[in-house]
């Protein structure tokens, strides 16, 4: 994606209502699965790490992300759990 996406998204997640829907939609499922365990969330595609800071209530949040540039925006909302990388060529163990 182009770095000026990324900062026409950092601007207005806060605000518009697209990025407040896609979380009101996603809360109830989250809740009715949060068993009080912090569990770790593997954020794939992180964008600009606004959901990053939406899943921190229900668990330890790992986001991922291929470009820097959004990695560089995640980092200006004080987020440090990022990885880059390709999640086609990454390799998870189950827990």
């Amino acid at each position: 994606m182009l770095k000026e996406e990324y900062e026409k998204m950092f601007a207005l997640e806060k605000e518009h209502w697209f990025f407040r829907a896609k979380q009101n939609f996603v809360k109830p499922f989250l809740d009715a699965l949060s068993t009080g365990k912090r569990s770790t969330i593997l954020e794939a595609g992180c964008g600009t790490g606004f959901n990053h800071l939406f899943l921190q209530n229900y668990g330890h949040v790992i986001s991922v992300d291929l470009s820097p540039d959004a990695l560089d925006f995640c980092r200006q909302r004080d987020l440090t759990r990022l990885v880059r990388g390709d999640l086609n060529r990454m390799c998870f163990k189950q827990a």
